[in-house]
């Protein structure tokens, strides 16, 4: 559902998908699903770069080095869902 409604958004860089603190609820961390969702959601907003997960992974699109390929690349955050 997410996917359709990001069409909308063509300057859209970043989604930060955190749990409030209210939710108090930290989320399980799939690789491969976020790396998919990642890549759907660019498809349809081609300037997404970041992505922030639940499971408190920042997901980045961008080249590993100059001259490689551009991919996502995941980068989990320290103090993810410490509250």
């Amino acid at each position: 559902a997410l996917t359709q409604v990001l069409g909308a958004f063509h300057h859209l860089t970043y989604l930060d998908l955190s749990p409030t603190n209210v939710d108090g609820i930290r989320g399980q961390q799939n690789e491969t699903e976020e790396r998919s969702l990642c890549s759907s959601w660019a498809s349809v907003c081609a300037s997404l770069r970041r992505v922030k997960f639940p499971s408190g992974t920042e997901w980045t699109f961008g080249k590993e080095r100059e001259g490689g390929n551009w991919s996502w690349r995941p980068k989990r955050l320290p103090s993810a869902g410490r509250r």
